[in-house]
């Protein structure tokens, strides 16, 4: 799929009616400005599917469509915005496309596709909590997230070409909303507590995650 997808083009903008651009306009730079990074394009698309995702690696772009605003008040979409962008700033789009090669390298090692799961997860995590920091409001961000995820939770991940398609499509549904249900929760839970000597812990646990994927390996 990763080949196949080489081919593809990115998705076709179209310009947005006044009500979402001025509504965009608003609330991309505001949000841009509080997270510190420069404000990337923008792609609009005119359907009433919720889609609001960062992409690209060089040029990260933000897209968004119209059933996204359309389902979310300001907070919520500020909030969501804020999310997105710290992806941006965290070069998040080029880390996934990293970890998802070494994943295929890696692929009959099992515990480098539960390290890979992890850190992906922990990806989101940060994002919500850098997200949530820049808008000032966490409320609003599990909001936004719980009503993108209600909206979608009837498209399957899985295309229907794949072998056992239709059996893969309910277990992944439910790992998707068990992950949206514990990123709500720790949203509302409050901003965790800084960790002392966060520096030598990330080193001790990179230390023995090494030694680890060595003696497996």
């Amino acid at each position: 799929p990763v080949l196949r997808g080489r081919g593809r083009r990115a998705p076709a903008g179209e310009l947005p009616d006044p009500a979402s651009a001025a509504v965009l306009a608003a609330e991309l730079p505001r949000a841009a400005a509080a997270l510190g990074v420069r404000e990337p394009p923008l792609v609009f698309l005119g359907r009433d599917l919720p889609v609001l995702f960062c992409t690209g690696v060089r040029r990260p772009a933000l897209v968004v469509s119209g059933g996204t605003l359309s389902r979310l008040d300001r907070d919520e979409l500020a909030a969501a915005l804020a999310h997105e962008l710290a992806h941006v700033a965290g070069r998040d789009p080029l880390k996934s496309w990293v970890l998802m090669g070494l994943r295929a390298v890696m692929f009959w090692n099992p515990a480098f596709q539960v390290v890979s799961r992890a850190l992906a997860r922990d990806a989101e995590w940060l994002a919500d909590e850098r997200g949530a920091a820049a808008c000032g409001d966490r409320l609003a961000l599990a909001s936004g997230l719980l009503k993108l995820h209600r909206a979608t939770a009837g498209a399957s991940g899985v295309p229907r070409s794949l072998p056992f398609a239709a059996a893969l499509a309910e277990p992944l549904a439910r790992v998707r909303s068990h992950d949206i249900e514990v990123r709500c929760r720790r949203l509302l839970d409050g901003a965790p507590a800084r960790l002392p000597y966060a520096g030598v812990r990330v080193a001790l646990a990179g230390g023995a995650l090494a030694a680890l994927l060595f003696f497996v390996i």
